[in-house]
């Protein structure tokens, strides 16, 4: 009687742990979900002599220009305290990582006023720009 039980009981448990796994389809649509994606990713590289307030000033810009539409997610980061390697970068001041869902969303954002608007007010603080684009082909 108890191993009836206990069988029963282990019957059920994987049952519902199969249950909630994705099956081949709902896997496949995750995988494919950012196909197709823009990944703006942009490295800016302050000028010497550009004060602390600028950059405060510069970061608070940022904030502001990412709630364009246009825009699916995004995040701004600081070089991180890593251990310096022959490969690694930390000159930067800031990154900023923009998800788009379509070139055209991209394109969109490119000539939003706002956008115009940082590009004109904040070009002279910086020694270089870096700017990478990449459409995402798989996910995990």
């Amino acid at each position: 009687m108890i191993k009836v039980r206990f069988t029963s009981s282990l019957l059920v448990i994987c049952f519902m742990l199969l249950s909630c796994m994705p099956n081949e389809n709902e896997r496949e649509h995750d995988q494919t979900e950012f196909t197709g994606m823009i990944k703006h990713t942009l490295y800016f590289y302050f000028k010497e002599d550009v004060s602390d307030d600028e950059k405060l000033q510069f970061e608070s810009d940022l904030r502001a220009l990412l709630e364009i539409p246009y825009i699916s997610s995004s995040l701004i980061g600081r070089p991180a305290q890593t251990e310096s390697r022959p490969i690694t970068d930390h000159d930067f001041g800031y990154t900023v990582i923009m998800w788009f869902a379509s070139v055209e969303d991209h394109d969109q954002y490119q000539i939003d006023p706002l956008h115009k608007q940082m590009v004109e007010t904040t070009g002279h603080l910086f020694e270089r720009i870096r700017v990478l684009d990449s459409e995402m082909i798989y996910q995990n």
